[in-house]
Protein backbone atom coordinates (compact mmCIF):
# COMPACT_ATOMS: atom_id res chain seq x y z
CA UNK A 1 0.00 0.00 0.00
CA UNK A 2 3.11 2.60 0.83
CA UNK A 3 4.72 1.71 -2.39
CA UNK A 4 1.33 2.21 -4.36
CA UNK A 5 0.81 5.85 -2.27
CA UNK A 6 4.88 6.65 -3.73
CA UNK A 7 4.60 6.05 -7.26
CA UNK A 8 1.01 7.89 -7.67
CA UNK A 9 2.84 10.62 -6.24
CA UNK A 10 5.33 10.50 -8.09
CA UNK A 11 3.40 9.90 -11.46
CA UNK A 12 1.08 13.13 -10.56
CA UNK A 13 4.96 15.74 -10.34
CA UNK A 14 6.40 14.01 -13.52
CA UNK A 15 2.95 14.54 -15.61
CA UNK A 16 3.20 18.70 -15.94
CA UNK A 17 7.07 18.17 -16.70
CA UNK A 18 6.72 15.72 -19.27
CA UNK A 19 3.37 16.66 -21.24
CA UNK A 20 3.82 20.68 -22.01
CA UNK A 21 4.71 21.69 -25.29
CA UNK A 22 6.30 25.13 -24.27
CA UNK A 23 9.71 26.30 -25.51
CA UNK A 24 10.95 29.04 -23.31
CA UNK A 25 13.68 31.65 -25.59
CA UNK A 26 16.88 33.60 -23.48
CA UNK A 27 17.46 36.78 -24.83
CA UNK A 28 21.07 37.26 -25.27
CA UNK A 29 22.59 41.16 -25.80
CA UNK A 30 24.65 41.62 -28.65
CA UNK A 31 28.34 43.27 -27.23
CA UNK A 32 28.84 46.67 -28.93
CA UNK A 33 25.61 47.02 -30.31
CA UNK A 34 24.93 50.94 -29.49
CA UNK A 35 21.19 51.89 -28.76
CA UNK A 36 18.89 54.40 -31.03
CA UNK A 37 18.52 56.53 -28.25
CA UNK A 38 22.43 56.96 -27.45
CA UNK A 39 23.29 58.41 -30.88
CA UNK A 40 24.58 61.96 -30.75
CA UNK A 41 21.31 64.82 -31.47
CA UNK A 42 24.20 67.38 -32.52
CA UNK A 43 25.33 66.06 -35.38
CA UNK A 44 25.81 68.99 -38.32
CA UNK A 45 27.77 68.99 -41.49
CA UNK A 46 31.02 71.56 -42.38
CA UNK A 47 31.47 72.53 -45.96
CA UNK A 48 34.51 73.97 -47.63
CA UNK A 49 36.67 74.21 -50.40
CA UNK A 50 39.06 71.82 -50.77
CA UNK A 51 42.89 72.26 -50.47
CA UNK A 52 45.59 71.33 -53.11
CA UNK A 53 46.49 68.75 -51.46
CA UNK A 54 42.93 67.41 -50.86
CA UNK A 55 41.97 68.29 -54.73
CA UNK A 56 44.13 68.81 -57.30
CA UNK A 57 41.66 70.53 -59.40
CA UNK A 58 40.06 71.64 -56.90
CA UNK A 59 37.00 70.72 -55.08
CA UNK A 60 34.73 70.77 -51.43
CA UNK A 61 35.61 68.98 -48.43
CA UNK A 62 32.61 67.68 -46.12
CA UNK A 63 33.19 67.40 -42.91
CA UNK A 64 30.20 65.30 -40.72
CA UNK A 65 31.23 66.25 -36.81
CA UNK A 66 29.34 66.56 -33.29
CA UNK A 67 28.76 69.74 -32.64
CA UNK A 68 29.86 69.25 -29.17
CA UNK A 69 29.50 72.85 -27.36
CA UNK A 70 26.50 73.89 -29.66
CA UNK A 71 28.19 76.71 -31.74
CA UNK A 72 26.53 76.07 -34.99
CA UNK A 73 30.12 76.09 -36.37
CA UNK A 74 33.10 73.46 -36.95
CA UNK A 75 35.77 73.79 -34.18
CA UNK A 76 38.85 71.94 -33.35
CA UNK A 77 37.29 70.40 -30.57
CA UNK A 78 34.46 68.86 -31.92
CA UNK A 79 34.62 65.03 -32.51
CA UNK A 80 34.88 64.32 -36.18
CA UNK A 81 32.65 61.27 -37.16
CA UNK A 82 33.25 61.26 -41.43
CA UNK A 83 34.76 63.48 -43.77
CA UNK A 84 35.53 63.10 -47.36
CA UNK A 85 36.18 64.95 -50.46
CA UNK A 86 34.63 65.61 -53.93
CA UNK A 87 37.13 66.55 -56.45
CA UNK A 88 36.44 68.32 -59.60
CA UNK A 89 37.38 66.46 -62.79
CA UNK A 90 40.41 67.22 -64.50
CA UNK A 91 40.43 69.48 -68.12
CA UNK A 92 39.93 67.27 -71.32
CA UNK A 93 42.36 67.81 -73.97
CA UNK A 94 41.99 70.26 -76.48
CA UNK A 95 39.72 69.63 -79.63
CA UNK A 96 41.31 70.17 -83.11
CA UNK A 97 40.65 73.26 -84.66
CA UNK A 98 38.31 74.41 -87.02
CA UNK A 99 38.72 75.19 -90.55
CA UNK A 100 39.09 79.18 -91.54
CA UNK A 101 35.51 80.54 -92.95
CA UNK A 102 35.49 82.65 -96.16
CA UNK A 103 36.17 86.00 -96.63
CA UNK A 104 33.28 88.40 -96.68
CA UNK A 105 33.01 91.25 -99.49
CA UNK A 106 32.85 94.70 -98.66
CA UNK A 107 29.86 96.83 -97.94
CA UNK A 108 28.61 99.98 -99.33
CA UNK A 109 27.57 103.20 -97.28
CA UNK A 110 24.86 105.61 -98.41
CA UNK A 111 24.86 108.57 -100.07
CA UNK A 112 22.82 111.41 -99.95
CA UNK A 113 21.33 114.43 -101.86
CA UNK A 114 19.47 117.93 -100.85
CA UNK A 115 17.11 119.22 -103.98
CA UNK A 116 14.09 121.91 -103.43
CA UNK A 117 10.91 120.35 -103.33
CA UNK A 118 8.49 121.02 -106.24
CA UNK A 119 5.69 123.80 -106.13
CA UNK A 120 3.25 120.65 -106.27
CA UNK A 121 5.10 118.65 -103.41
CA UNK A 122 5.42 121.93 -101.34
CA UNK A 123 3.14 124.51 -101.93
CA UNK A 124 5.05 126.79 -99.29
CA UNK A 125 8.39 125.32 -100.11
CA UNK A 126 10.21 122.64 -98.82
CA UNK A 127 12.98 120.30 -99.70
CA UNK A 128 13.56 116.56 -100.97
CA UNK A 129 16.43 114.46 -99.28
CA UNK A 130 17.42 111.50 -101.89
CA UNK A 131 19.22 108.46 -100.61
CA UNK A 132 20.99 105.61 -102.46
CA UNK A 133 23.34 102.60 -102.23
CA UNK A 134 27.05 104.55 -101.76
CA UNK A 135 28.88 102.44 -104.72
CA UNK A 136 32.84 102.58 -104.16
CA UNK A 137 32.12 104.60 -101.05
CA UNK A 138 33.14 108.09 -102.81
CA UNK A 139 30.23 110.23 -100.83
CA UNK A 140 28.91 111.08 -103.73
CA UNK A 141 24.68 110.37 -104.62
CA UNK A 142 23.82 108.81 -107.76
CA UNK A 143 20.85 108.79 -109.64
CA UNK A 144 21.51 105.35 -111.38
CA UNK A 145 23.07 103.49 -108.21
CA UNK A 146 20.66 101.20 -106.09
CA UNK A 147 18.20 101.08 -103.73
CA UNK A 148 17.16 104.52 -104.55
CA UNK A 149 14.56 106.36 -101.75
CA UNK A 150 13.62 110.04 -101.04
CA UNK A 151 11.88 111.87 -98.51
CA UNK A 152 10.27 115.36 -98.86
CA UNK A 153 10.23 117.65 -95.84
CA UNK A 154 7.76 121.11 -96.48
CA UNK A 155 8.23 123.99 -94.76
CA UNK A 156 5.21 125.07 -92.46
CA UNK A 157 2.47 127.82 -93.89
CA UNK A 158 2.23 130.80 -92.06
CA UNK A 159 -1.38 131.03 -90.31
CA UNK A 160 -3.28 133.79 -90.96
CA UNK A 161 -4.94 136.64 -89.11
CA UNK A 162 -8.20 138.03 -89.64
CA UNK A 163 -8.07 141.94 -90.69
CA UNK A 164 -10.07 142.58 -87.77
CA UNK A 165 -8.33 140.57 -85.29
CA UNK A 166 -7.33 143.45 -82.22
CA UNK A 167 -3.20 143.01 -81.90
CA UNK A 168 -2.51 145.72 -79.85
CA UNK A 169 -4.16 148.51 -77.05
CA UNK A 170 -3.23 152.35 -77.39
CA UNK A 171 -3.53 154.28 -74.40
CA UNK A 172 -3.69 157.76 -76.17
CA UNK A 173 -1.54 160.20 -73.58
CA UNK A 174 -0.60 156.98 -71.04
CA UNK A 175 -3.16 155.61 -68.52
CA UNK A 176 -3.12 159.16 -66.24
CA UNK A 177 -6.83 158.48 -65.28
CA UNK A 178 -9.43 156.06 -63.86
CA UNK A 179 -11.32 154.16 -66.59
CA UNK A 180 -9.07 155.34 -69.49
CA UNK A 181 -10.54 155.06 -73.00
CA UNK A 182 -8.83 152.46 -74.69
CA UNK A 183 -7.83 152.36 -79.07
CA UNK A 184 -8.02 149.17 -80.44
CA UNK A 185 -5.02 148.74 -83.23
CA UNK A 186 -6.46 145.88 -85.52
CA UNK A 187 -4.51 143.35 -87.72
CA UNK A 188 -5.75 145.39 -90.86
CA UNK A 189 -4.18 148.94 -89.32
CA UNK A 190 -6.95 150.44 -88.69
CA UNK A 191 -8.01 152.16 -85.07
CA UNK A 192 -10.89 150.97 -83.52
CA UNK A 193 -12.14 153.44 -80.64
CA UNK A 194 -15.46 155.35 -79.24
CA UNK A 195 -15.86 158.41 -81.07
CA UNK A 196 -18.04 161.44 -80.15
CA UNK A 197 -19.08 164.75 -81.67
CA UNK A 198 -17.83 166.92 -78.66
CA UNK A 199 -16.31 166.54 -75.44
CA UNK A 200 -19.35 166.03 -73.18
CA UNK A 201 -19.54 162.50 -74.94
CA UNK A 202 -22.89 163.25 -76.71
CA UNK A 203 -23.40 161.47 -80.12
CA UNK A 204 -20.86 158.58 -78.59
CA UNK A 205 -20.45 155.48 -80.64
CA UNK A 206 -18.04 152.90 -81.44
CA UNK A 207 -16.29 153.41 -85.12
CA UNK A 208 -13.17 152.98 -86.91
CA UNK A 209 -11.43 156.31 -86.56
CA UNK A 210 -9.95 158.26 -89.50
CA UNK A 211 -6.96 160.46 -89.89
CA UNK A 212 -7.25 163.65 -87.75
CA UNK A 213 -7.18 165.13 -84.60
CA UNK A 214 -9.46 164.03 -81.31
CA UNK A 215 -9.62 164.53 -77.56
CA UNK A 216 -10.60 161.81 -74.98
CA UNK A 217 -13.56 162.17 -73.02
CA UNK A 218 -12.45 160.87 -70.44
CA UNK A 219 -12.02 164.16 -68.53
CA UNK A 220 -8.05 163.24 -68.84
CA UNK A 221 -8.12 166.31 -71.52
CA UNK A 222 -5.76 164.04 -73.69
CA UNK A 223 -5.64 165.37 -77.85
CA UNK A 224 -3.95 162.62 -79.91
CA UNK A 225 -3.85 162.62 -83.30
CA UNK A 226 -4.08 159.32 -86.72
CA UNK A 227 -2.13 160.02 -89.94
CA UNK A 228 -1.11 157.91 -92.48
CA UNK A 229 2.05 158.12 -95.22
CA UNK A 230 2.30 159.09 -98.20
CA UNK A 231 2.75 155.56 -99.28
CA UNK A 232 -0.59 154.96 -97.76
CA UNK A 233 1.76 151.24 -96.09
CA UNK A 234 2.03 153.20 -92.35
CA UNK A 235 -0.18 154.91 -90.24
CA UNK A 236 1.03 156.75 -86.71
CA UNK A 237 -0.67 158.20 -83.45
CA UNK A 238 0.96 161.07 -81.92
CA UNK A 239 0.35 163.30 -78.78
CA UNK A 240 2.13 165.50 -76.83
CA UNK A 241 4.06 166.86 -80.32
CA UNK A 242 5.49 163.36 -81.00
CA UNK A 243 5.03 160.26 -82.88
CA UNK A 244 4.43 157.97 -80.65
CA UNK A 245 3.23 154.64 -82.30
CA UNK A 246 3.27 153.54 -85.63
CA UNK A 247 2.46 149.81 -87.38
CA UNK A 248 1.97 148.55 -91.01
CA UNK A 249 -1.21 148.67 -93.03
CA UNK A 250 -2.79 145.85 -94.61
CA UNK A 251 -5.56 145.57 -97.10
Amino acid sequence: MKNQLFFALLMSALIPLGCTDRTEVVPTTAPNVQKISDAPTNQSVDVRPATGSECGQGGIVYTIYVDLNFSDSFDVDDSVLKSFNVCNGANGSDGTNGTNGTNGTNGNGVAFAVVSASVEQCPTGGSTILMATDVGNTGVYSVTAANQQSMTVCNGQNASTPAYSPVEAIYACGENVPYKEVLLRLNSGQVLGSFSNNTAGDMTRLAFLPDGNFMNTDNSGCQFSLSTSSDHKTRSISWSGTVQKSWSISY
